[in-house]
């Protein structure tokens, strides 16, 4: 798959944003009276100059261009690229070097080529940090290599895939083709098993990871409409109790403790949360539950797990997730529950994805409990085993991925291998909507 985007083009968009935000942090330092404000506002400016104009930086990009340029005349004997890992996301942290990984491992990158990336960013997650670089070659001058390297022609052979200018999700379906390529070690399981233990949760039992975004992230959130109160889904946790799961509250800067008193539920969270058990549980886990998405999930995806997403954008889901589930939002313009060819035709994807916040003329509704539950009981008995479908069902999946194939940023998110599947239930009572 070819660039969609030249990272130039990311860059400048990235320094116009950055000046905007260079230019506001300046003006609130002489009008607000707060000194802890002004504080703030001045600790954006410096941050700003440092990361996006320092003039050091700038003369050893300059400096390393001779470089790029002799990168460019050994290609014929030896080809040598450079990548970018987003860092500081722990859905990109994770994603982009497992993709990269599993595409080398499947094929579908030069086997032949020495690959050396750079953090965008601080990590994240320390265990990612860990198995990056037990599988990658990470060092601080591929950053110079890498800008020098878009200043010049030919810069596409020289670069390898990443986020937000390629596609983060394995829409060529490499994940199929081989096995998860960041393994956790001896040591690493020892002490994760030895943490599942002091949980509570005995060896052997089944267990599932319940993760929504909590209100703790909303610092780092683009919008505060994707925020869960998990006590609003204890229904959840009341089903999978009766199924004979334990249930673990997956999640990170956790503010709000679960009000669920079992011994089989653990607030993981809010409690106990580790960068190890944050990425080993949903590797781990039966299946991952999740509600409107959050980076966490990602976890449950590079290591090949099944989940149950419910109220998910219907643009930029996890199709690529192998026996997952999923059931979407309904977009309403005031009673006029909106069809996916609406949304096609009208553009809206802009609109949903980035300004719901802001769009005052759509509605959103929310996943029923009824169709959540749906949702989970279909996944227990796939997972046993004991799932029929009817070819009527079968139809109805085909109909709505034909439909969405009209959008004209499908190859992004989704490959041609369809692997997961909406709920069977939820499409059959929505598919006035879902199906044209």
């Amino acid at each position: 798959m070819q660039p969609i985007n030249q990272p130039y083009i990311f860059k400048l968009s990235r320094l116009k944003n950055n000046t905007k935000h260079l230019i506001n942090n300046v003006g609130k330092i002489f009008k607000i009276n707060s000194l802890s404000e002004k504080r703030i506002a001045l600790k954006g400016v410096f941050r700003i100059l440092y990361f996006e104009f320092n003039p050091l930086v700038i003369f050893a990009i300059i400096l390393a261009i001779p470089l790029a340029i002799l990168v460019r005349v050994i290609r014929p004997v030896l080809l040598l690229r450079f990548g970018r890992i987003l860092a500081s996301g722990f859905g990109q942290f994770a994603l982009i070097p497992e993709v990269y990984l599993s595409r080398k491992n499947a094929g579908l990158e030069p086997t032949s080529s020495y690959d050396f990336f750079f953090y965008d960013g601080k990590p994240c997650n320390n265990q990612i940090d860990i198995m990056v670089k037990r599988n990658l070659k990470v060092n601080y001058w591929s950053f110079y290599l890498y800008h020098a390297n878009l200043l010049l022609p030919g810069w596409q052979k020289h670069i390898v895939k990443s986020p937000s200018y390629f596609p983060e999700v394995d829409v060529e379906h490499s994940f199929q083709k081989v096995p998860p390529q960041l393994l956790f070690n001896e040591t690493e399981s020892q002490k994760a098993n030895t943490e599942l233990k002091r949980f509570g949760v005995g060896k052997g039992e089944k267990f599932v990871c319940v993760y929504f975004r909590d209100s703790g992230y909303k610092l780092n959130s683009t919008s505060e409409n994707f925020l869960i109160n998990i006590n609003d889904y204890s229904f959840i946790i009341d089903y999978l109790l009766e199924q004979g799961y334990c249930v673990i509250r997956s999640g990170k800067d956790v503010n709000t403790p679960l009000n669920y008193d079992h011994p089989k539920v653990i607030d993981y969270g809010y409690k106990y949360q580790s960068d190890l058990m944050d990425i080993w549980l949903p590797a781990h886990c039966e299946f991952m539950i999740n509600g409107g998405g959050g980076g966490l999930v990602a976890a449950s995806y590079i290591y090949r797990n099944p989940m149950v997403l419910f109220d998910w954008n219907i643009f930029d889901f996890w199709s690529s997730s192998v026996n997952s589930l999923i059931s979407f939002q309904k977009v309403f313009e005031g009673d006029n529950c909106l069809k996916v060819s609406d949304l096609l035709s009208k553009d809206y994807y802009q609109r949903i994805a980035r300004d719901l916040h802001n769009e005052s003329s759509l509605i959103i509704k929310k996943n029923s409990k009824d169709e959540i539950t749906s949702l989970i009981e279909e996944m227990i008995l796939r997972l046993n085993g004991k799932w029929v479908s009817k070819p009527e069902e079968e139809q109805l999946q085909d109909n709505f991925w034909k439909g969405l194939k009209a959008f004209d940023r499908f190859h992004l998110f989704h490959g041609k291998e369809n692997l997961c599947r909406l709920g069977s239930n939820f499409i059959k009572e929505n598919q006035g909507w879902l199906i044209n």
